[in-house]
């Protein structure tokens, strides 16, 4: 039985740690740079989600270069090529690109021309993949992940936002081509999972403390 990795998830808004409730989204009134770097240390990394970044466009760069020496992936919500290269010269180690934000395909092909350090997510519901771009929306989450995994990524990950299984079986056997990891767990998952051949799975930093 292989370990594998837990990866903090920790949604941030203007600098605050934030868990959603319903449509709102509440501060968790904690020190953020603090809870961050304890997640690094007891975890290897976190996924810091920008969500000011993800709803308006407007990536809070300058909290992101607190963590410019640490492992830290973020989502920003990018929509381009363009926009990854702002998060990684602010300090991010690895770049998300998520199907909810992107304006296409081809902005991760010309991002990986430009780094090693992309990870990307598919969002479903269902297993249905959730993005803002029609082409991305009509493809399968498999498809998208094969497709990232034959341009030269090496990381993806898959986010069950609805009450589908978060490892489908039309995901099974796409590890031997992507360290996968799975998002919309409880951290007691972590067990069974272990058998999948997956890189990790993706829990709320709420779970975590």
């Amino acid at each position: 039985m292989v370990e594998i990795d837990v990866l903090p998830r920790i949604p941030v808004i203007d600098g605050e740690i934030v868990e959603q409730e319903g449509d709102e989204y509440l501060s968790m009134d904690v020190d953020a740079v603090q809870l961050i770097n304890r997640m690094i240390e007891e975890h290897g990394k976190a996924l810091l989600v920008d969500l000011d970044g993800v709803f308006n466009n407007r990536p809070g760069l300058g909290f992101i270069k607190e963590f410019e020496t640490k492992p830290v992936w973020v989502d920003s919500g990018v929509r381009s090529a363009e926009n990854v290269i702002d998060v990684f010269v602010a300090g991010a180690e690895k770049v998300v690109m998520n199907t909810k934000t992107l304006v296409g395909f081809g902005e991760v092909r010309k991002a990986n021309e430009l780094s090693d350090q992309l990870v990307f997510q598919v969002d479903a519901i269902d297993g249905r993949t959730v993005a803002y771009a029609d082409v991305l929306k009509q493809a399968t989450p498999r498809n998208l992940l094969e497709e990232v995994a034959r341009i030269g990524l090496d990381v993806g990950i898959y986010m069950e936002e609805g009450g589908g299984d978060p490892y489908p079986s039309m995901l099974h056997g796409i590890t031997d081509e992507l360290g996968l990891y799975l998002g919309g767990l409880a951290h007691s998952d972590q067990a069974w999972y272990e058998e999948t051949g997956i890189r990790g799975i993706v829990i709320d930093v709420k779970e975590l403390i």
